[in-house]
């Protein structure tokens, strides 16, 4: 009789085990990715969206936090400092308030514009700043500018990971006293 249930017992096993393993099909396969979807919305608080109709997650995506380089002098501008910074989101103003910050340029300078192109297979920046910038080189010496310039190129070349940026004034050519930047500005090194 032991071994009558035993044998049961074992029959039972193997025919649980099988059922367990063969892969689901059909419409119960649905009902159980349905299933699962459901328990995952259950799990998923159902109050994202606030009375704007806005969901907040999403909102949440769109802004990515990131830690930026940020360039600026050392005290006898002779080579560059770097300092990490985070943002709320790569934005030209946010990087502009990081060097403002760091007293690499006036807390008056804006962003007209920025905008990130592909040319002869590079990643250019074109970023137009307000006139304040332009006034500000000009009130400098050639290695205050110098290294403004550079803090202000590299900052901006390492957040949005690019090869070349062009800095203008108001939609034209920047222009100093000390010199002209026409055309895409590449890494610069500490004038040392």
């Amino acid at each position: 009789m032991k071994r009558y249930i035993g044998t049961i017992a074992a029959v039972a096993l193997v025919f649980t085990l099988t059922a367990c393993a063969e892969p689901e099909s059909g419409a119960g396969a649905d009902n159980h990715i349905q299933n699962g979807q459901q328990d995952i919305a259950e799990e998923t608080p159902a109050d994202q969206e606030d009375e704007t109709g806005r969901d907040d997650a999403q909102e949440d995506e769109n802004k990515e936090e990131r830690e930026i380089e940020v360039y600026s002098s050392n005290e006898d501008e002779t080579a560059f400092v770097i300092t990490q910074a985070v943002i709320s989101d790569l934005t030209a103003e946010n990087i502009l308030n990081e060097l403002a910050h760091k007293k690499v340029i006036p807390a008056e300078v804006k962003a007209n514009s920025c905008e990130l192109v592909e040319e002869n297979g590079e990643k250019l920046l074109n970023v137009d700043l307000s006139a304040e910038f332009g006034e500000y080189l000009n009130s400098m010496g050639t290695a205050g500018e110098m290294i403004v310039m550079g803090s202000v190129c590299n900052t901006f070349l390492k957040a949005y990971v690019c090869d070349g940026v062009k800095i203008t004034v108001g939609g034209s050519m920047l222009i100093t006293g000390h010199a002209e930047y026409p055309g895409y500005q590449r890494f610069m090194e500490s004038p040392r």
